[in-house]
């Protein structure tokens, strides 16, 4: 009988020098005009990525034109400067959260764009996710104004666009920074207004403030009448349109004083009325891209789904009610954006604010070519043997569960590094254990013990490996069990998961389920593996329980054994054999195989099942590994010279445990990998070897054995064969040449032969 293991055989590290460099991060703190709002907002943010300044360029505008006016003719002021900053979360619980700020004054102007050196842009050709929190303020009782837009853009001033007057005045108030200005009334052409925006853009505008004035006195080329034409039942809103198409502006005029004044009201596209933005609250968006499908290997699809979702996700990461989130899809013409053999367009932020104001805040979770992952959840009951599903009722009471969580990496430009797993622990479940697995590499890590400890709420692990091209999923398992007694049907609700690593955060939730009412319990004590001899009997005792006090009726018992799969015959429980504490009893003739798993359950009169008990009996007793050490690694060395014996580091163990009678033996054996380097995928030039206490080499290449016993009692024996080792014996590594600098990684294959080898 042969046992095998694969195991990581973890990296050493070859390091020529190493080389801290510093990088300065700044962050700008402002004051909200004496507003206690700015403070509460930077309190309570969420968890949101952090990254230098250079990851996002904070638009310079152009400078003042020269007598540029301080205010209007009717006194609007003008703002020639970017109001933007970065700044940091001050929430404890969000340490590290780098926070945009657009405006948190009247007459400001704001904007933020992607870094196209730092590689982070919107590519039309892939699906691309986009993930913030929003935050508008509270103004306390004043009127807002006026809110902010995220917006594509292909202008040609690229991470400096912002909308600008005909006379080089950004543009503040109802434009949001990135609509045209309606600043001229005596203006009765829409495409002036449309070249004062943000050419060849696109923009999701989250509008505060409803911008209606159109009696013929309140034209005052202030740019005061975007919003007279919508429809909604509540003055803010969510909508979507292209800037610096003249379609956009809707013309309208009226008779002043004997001479016409013009006015535009704008076109919104999916328009979505929202109660109140400015709420004090950080409200969550997620904006979807999915391209159309190219044909002819062109590069920039025709068109594409644009989604956006509002709300859909709560501060502490839930999921809320499906009738509180708002969305919507709709198809986009790229054609818009102007681009001609590229694919890639600057994205942002702006924002604005005119006679009143709000803070303007927003923070990322994901950037679109940054990391595009999924993570998706299922749960399995391994005692059905069956996947369950949503509000599933067929869930037993003490029933093995795993729950799993799969994450998928997509894209794009950067890996998804330092991966913090927190996972939830729902009412009604209990969790023992858990993996992390990596279907690429191979590998299997143990997720330790101690986070399984006195029942926590939630399990939380830092994943030991990273995201990429070359490794895209992770599969996490906790591994547990339902409530073990419910005298009445249980909830098991929803349980949230989040995983947020270095470039992404995202979440994913499981599905709710019923545990079943379970009125009668199966017990037993008897050892959950259990050695016997080659022709003995086996019995082994039980006892049944009413959780509500009904007394137990011997003769409406009957109990249902099965051996390695296959059905016993079913008997009836008696006086002889009471359910207070019965006996099944198994022949040897009944226990066919060395290893042979037994289960069994009780069902009453009126059908009421109990839970199913196995056990395992094993006849003759069996040699299986115990605990083998899941990662080994070798000394990290300064370069390598030929014929260098590089020696193991930390604890090895292999254990190996018997419980067979006195005179069986048994024989370990190992083989080794290449040894590579996953990153440059260079081979490490040498070999694993083997030492043994003369002196003697022998290389990995092939199954060598390494270790071999015989017992001499019938008492169960664990030996771990690495014990013996010393730093100058056992398993070793060879270089034999110079290498060059990196980490290196293989497997150890080990074999358990249970009798020894011929020599």
């Amino acid at each position: 009988m042969n046992n095998f293991y694969r195991k990581k055989l973890l990296i050493f590290g070859i390091f020529l020098c190493t080389l801290i460099l510093s990088l300065n991060i700044f962050s700008i703190s402002v004051s909200a005009d004496g507003d206690s709002d700015y403070d509460h907002a930077l309190a309570t943010t969420p968890k949101g990525l952090n990254w230098d300044n250079n990851n996002f360029v904070i638009a310079k505008f152009p400078p003042k034109p020269a007598n540029a006016p301080a205010t209007s003719p009717t006194g609007k002021k003008y703002s020639y400067d970017n109001n933007a900053s970065i700044v940091q979360s001050t929430n404890p619980a969000t340490k590290g959260t780098s926070v945009i700020s657009l405006t948190n004054g009247t007459y400001q102007v704001g904007a933020v764009w992607s870094n196209f050196e730092k590689d982070n842009y919107f590519d039309l050709s892939h699906e691309q996710v986009a993930s913030m929190w929003i935050y508008f303020g509270n103004t306390g009782g004043e009127a807002p104004g006026d809110g902010m837009a995220f917006v594509l853009q292909n202008d040609k001033r690229k991470e400096n666009a912002i909308a600008l007057s005909a006379n080089g005045i950004p543009v503040n108030g109802q434009s949001l920074g990135v609509w045209g200005a309606d600043w001229d009334k005596t203006n009765s052409d829409p495409a002036n207004v449309a070249k004062t925006a943000i050419q060849n853009s696109w923009a999701m505008e989250f509008d505060t403030y409803k911008n209606q004035l159109t009696g013929a006195n309140e034209i005052s080329g202030e740019g005061v009448s975007f919003d007279a034409n919508n429809a909604g039942s509540f003055p803010q809103h969510i909508a979507t349109g292209f800037p610096a198409l003249s379609k956009t502006y809707i013309k309208n005029s009226k008779y002043y004083n004997g001479a016409p004044v013009y006015y535009y009201t704008m076109h919104h596209d999916n328009f979505i009325s929202i109660e109140n933005l400015v709420d004090s609250k950080w409200h969550h968006v997620t904006i979807k891209w999915s391209p159309d499908v190219t044909t002819n290997n062109t590069l920039l699809p025709s068109g594409g789904t644009m989604t956006y979702k509002y709300d859909d996700k709560n501060p502490d990461g839930s999921i809320p009610n499906p009738t509180d989130i708002k969305e919507t899809s709709f198809h986009l013409d790229t054609a818009n954006f102007g681009l001609q053999s590229d694919s890639k367009l600057y994205w942002g932020f702006t924002g604005s604010t005119g006679k009143y104001y709000e803070n303007n805040l927003m923070i990322f979770e994901s950037i679109p070519s940054f990391v595009d992952a999924e993570a998706t959840s299922r749960i399995r009951d391994n005692t059905q043997n069956r996947d369950i599903i949503n509000n599933d009722s067929q869930v037993f009471p003490n029933d093995d569960i795993s729950y799993f969580y799969n994450l998928d990496y997509k894209g794009w430009t950067k890996t998804w590094n330092d991966i913090h797993a927190k996972m939830n622990v729902p009412k009604n479940v209990h969790f023992t254990s858990g993996t992390v697995t990596y279907p690429t590499t191979g590998n299997t890590y143990q997720i330790p013990s101690d986070k399984f400890l006195n029942d926590p709420t939630s399990i939380e692990d830092i994943l030991p490996e990273q995201l990429s091209q070359d490794s895209r999923t992770a599969i996490i398992e906790l591994k547990g069990h339902t409530e073990t007694i419910a005298t009445e049907k249980l909830n098991v609700p929803i349980a949230h998961a989040s995983f947020e690593g270095d470039n992404l955060i995202t979440d994913t939730d499981t599905i709710p389920f019923f545990i079943q009412a379970r009125k009668l319990t199966l017990k037993s004590d008897f050892p959950d593996i259990k050695k016997i001899g080659q022709h003995e009997d086996v019995d082994i005792p039980a006892e049944l329980e009413y959780h509500d006090g009904t007394p137990l009726v011997n003769s409406n018992m009957i109990v249902y054994p099965s051996v390695n799969n296959k059905n016993l015959p079913s008997f009836r429980l008696s006086d002889a054999n009471p359910a207070s504490g019965f006996t099944l009893h198994l022949s040897n003739d009944q226990l066919p195989s060395k290893i042979n798993i037994v289960k069994f359950y009780v069902m009453d009169n009126l059908g009421n099942k109990t839970n199913v008990i196995t056990k395992q009996i094993n006849v003759g007793g069996t040699v299986q590994f115990g605990t083998v050490s899941p990662q080994l690694s070798f000394k990290t060395v300064n370069l390598t010279s030929p014929n260098e014996i590089i020696p193991r580091m930390n604890n090895w163990q292999v254990e190996v445990i018997d419980n067979r009678e006195k005179g069986s033996s048994w024989t370990v054996q190992a083989s080794a990998s290449k040894l590579t380097n996953p990153i440059t995928h260079q081979n490490f030039d040498g070999a694993l070897i083997y030492r043994d206490h003369t002196g003697k080499i022998s290389y990995l290449n092939n199954n060598l054995t390494i270790a071999e016993n015989s017992k001499d009692n019938d008492e169960t024996q664990s030996k771990d064969i690495t014990e013996n080792w010393n730093s100058q014996d056992g398993i070793l590594l060879i270089s034999n040449s110079q290498n060059k600098a990196g980490n290196y990684s293989g497997e150890i294959n080990w074999s358990l032969v249970d009798s020894l080898v011929n020599k």
